[in-house]
């Protein structure tokens, strides 16, 4: 009855053309911003993805869910974005050229019914 559980988390691998995709677009942009969110935590990927977001010099915004996918004080992370985010955050991703969400389904608390995003 109250015998130990170990839970598995899936890890699908992406898919390689989508991945190439990302990465091109991503190496063009001048102004990426990286969104993370909820999943950055339940995957434990906050230590990859602070090694991501130093190694590619791009900005890191949370969603709620994902509040503290970076620490507060990292250099790269501009704090909560969306319809409860900082105006600092939300401007980044009006003006972001390419944006790349990690963890997140971007609902309308993220994106502001995708007012946010032009």
């Amino acid at each position: 009855f109250f015998a130990e559980r170990v839970w598995r988390q899936r890890r699908p691998r992406p898919d390689r053309s989508e991945l190439a995709a990302a990465v091109a677009a991503l190496k063009g942009a001048r102004k990426p911003l990286i969104i993370a969110g909820g999943g950055v935590l339940y995957s434990q990927a906050s230590d990859e993805l602070a090694t991501f977001a130093e190694g590619a010099g791009i900005p890191v915004c949370e969603t709620q869910g994902g509040k503290s996918s970076l620490p507060d004080d990292h250099k790269l992370n501009m704090a909560a974005v969306g319809v409860t985010g900082t105006s600092a955050a939300n401007r980044l991703a009006e003006e972001a050229d390419v944006v790349l969400a990690i963890g997140t389904r971007l609902q309308d608390f993220t994106t502001g019914s995708w007012a946010l995003f032009k």
